[in-house]
């Protein structure tokens, strides 16, 4: 496979060219793109090792919560993108650029997302299939699979 057509030279978004499937990498770099562009920071305060940053959507002219664990990596936002799509959100990729990330840290993506997602189902295919660390497979691939197999 061909390596994605990157927007900058930032080693996060590298990384998840790296990580992500060219699909997902799709969606990943359009929040990217976005958090490099239409963010600012509205506030910050500091509880229980959390930081809780208020990030201003320019696009979207909303504020959202973006709690982050500096010592963990772990984050979250108000926006709910990676609880409904398995990718971090441009809050957070925002908050990670300004912390000096250079990795997608792996509580932020969803491993079914990943390109070694794809090889655990494809190495595992010899008509049992043992899924690793995918979370939802669809039935109708794996069907066709073993049609063309």
């Amino acid at each position: 496979q061909s390596t994605p057509q990157l927007f900058s030279k930032s080693a996060l978004e590298s990384d998840g060219a790296r990580l992500f499937t060219h699909a997902v990498f799709e969606e990943f770099q359009e929040e990217y793109k976005c958090s490099t562009n239409t963010l600012t920071s509205r506030g910050f305060s500091e509880s229980n090792n959390m930081e809780l940053n208020t990030v201003k959507d320019a696009l979207r002219n909303l504020n959202f919560i973006v709690q982050y664990n500096p010592g963990t990596l772990e984050s979250s936002c108000t926006c709910k993108l990676f609880e409904r799509r398995g990718v971090p959100c441009r809050h957070i990729l925002w908050i990670y650029l300004g912390n000096g990330l250079e990795k997608i840290p792996e509580s932020s993506f969803a491993k079914r997302w990943t390109k070694d997602a794809l090889r655990d189902i494809k190495s595992n295919h010899k008509g049992c299939v043992g899924v690793g660390d995918v979370d939802i497979i669809d039935k109708k691939q794996i069907e066709m699979t073993k049609l063309w197999s």
